[in-house]
């Protein structure tokens, strides 16, 4: 029985306690075809994923269909006096891409991050290459802020960067509008 903490339409983003919901999480991590939408460097054990998990400035979800967790969400380095956080947001399987899932999720973490946390702007770093990823975020109401050039280096050849952020007003006025 998953722990649900967020209720949405389409998934629910619920808390990650438990080996089976730790293995899951790993597993998406270190899957070779995955992990380079992650920057995956070194492989994920159970204690760094735990770790990163519970860390202390961040709010680790993963994102349910019914009792299956099909991804995971992230507030990391939230500052509650600057009204900041960093949002990362993975879905596991090509079959749950492109139904509205990302979109979902980034909207129940938005809520919470700017209703509850009070928080006033959520930033976002995306690779170049995925532009699935680009176009959510886009979506989402994001807006590109810049582009860190050649950050990363993944399968072989280094990669931009692309920084995205969203204000507290940009996401309520766009609320308004589709109200």
């Amino acid at each position: 029985m998953l722990n649900v903490f967020l209720v949405g339409k389409l998934i629910n983003l619920v808390v990650l306690e438990g080996t089976e919901a730790i293995a899951k999480i790993m597993a998406f991590r270190n899957d070779p075809k995955l992990g380079c939408f992650i920057g995956r460097t070194f492989p994920f054990t159970t204690e760094r994923t735990v770790e990163d998990i519970n860390g202390k400035d961040k709010v680790f979800l993963g994102i349910a269909q019914g009792e299956e967790i099909i991804g995971f969400i992230t507030l990391r380095n939230i500052n509650l006096i600057n009204g900041t956080a960093k949002m990362t947001t993975f879905i596991g399987a090509e079959q749950n891409l492109g139904k509205g899932v990302g979109r979902e999720a980034h909207e129940l973490m938005l809520q919470y991050a700017f209703n509850t946390l009070n928080l006033r702007k959520i930033s976002a770093a995306i690779f170049a290459f995925n532009k699935r990823s680009i176009r959510c975020l886009e979506k989402s109401g994001f807006r590109r802020e810049g582009v860190l050039e050649r950050e990363y280096f993944v399968n072989g050849e280094f990669h931009d960067d692309i920084l995205f952020r969203l204000f507290r007003e940009e996401w309520l006025a766009r609320h308004a509008t589709l109200d």
